[in-house]
């Protein structure tokens, strides 16, 4: 394996586990204690890792904060921040549960930013991290909104992953199932990614009236089911609140 690749199992090992130690690393990376060790040495003295020296384990640095900013200030989502967060942040408030917002970038859904609501059992959803498209409310209402030569391309590279019983696991299902999502304007993941997890999503249209990202609510089958009379028609407000924003050039 060579280093970069290495490096980057590393940094995405601890993205997704958090603290770790060099042990516990060398493990869920399959290398050798003494390359991770080095590995972890060369990242900490760019900041780009951080180590506690309390409990001697290993954690993504502040360094990779400010690389990333550097990203999100150059797309159009990072402009629309000062519109969107506060009604994300009021759904949240609201409904008690998981709110994000995904967009589009490079044929993959990416959540740019949640709030999460103050219940004890509620669904975590990570910044940055790639939703799939086939068992993803989000990622649907992205997906269903494409012509069609796009929705067969990324269909063809991402694949049917079976994450539950319940996950959409072919092509032709899916393409059926975005049809649905076209018809009533709104998406429904219902137990596809997580057992007990369900997620509403809507649209949000930018200036041309082109779908450029979606809103989403994620808890607990049960309550999102029981409150989704009132939990849809707030989507719908606030995704239309976001697009009367754009259309006015985020005033």
């Amino acid at each position: 394996m060579q280093f970069m690749n290495k490096l980057i199992l590393i940094l995405d090992t601890l993205n997704r586990e958090g603290n770790v130690g060099v042990v516990e690393l060398s493990r869920k990376t399959d290398m050798p204690t003494t390359t991770v060790y080095r590995i972890l040495t060369e990242l900490t003295q760019h900041g780009l890792v951080e180590r506690d020296p309390e409990t001697k384990k290993y954690s993504l640095g502040w360094k990779l904060v400010e690389l990333s900013a550097g990203v999100l200030e150059r797309e159009r989502e990072f402009y629309y921040r000062p519109v969107f967060e506060p009604l994300l942040r009021s759904l949240a408030e609201q409904f008690k549960d998981t709110v994000y917002l995904t967009i589009l970038k490079n044929k993959t859904a990416v959540c740019i930013a949640k709030f999460e609501g103050d219940h004890n059992l509620r669904y975590y959803v990570q910044v940055g991290k790639e939703l799939p498209f086939h068992c993803s409310a989000s990622a649907k209402v992205l997906l269903a909104y494409l012509p069609e030569e796009e929705q067969q391309e990324i269909i063809a590279v991402h694949g049917f992953t079976q994450y539950t019983p319940s996950t959409i696991n072919s092509k032709e299902s899916l393409l059926e199932h975005l049809t649905q999502v076209r018809a009533r304007g709104y998406a429904i993941c219902d137990n596809e990614l997580e057992i007990g997890a369900q997620a509403l999503a809507v649209p949000v249209l930018d200036t041309v009236g082109q779908v450029f990202a979606s809103i989403a609510i994620v808890g607990p089958r049960e309550r999102i089911s029981d409150l989704s009379g009132s939990i849809l028609p707030a989507l719908q407000r606030v995704a239309r609140e976001v697009s009367s924003h754009i259309r006015l050039g985020g005033k």
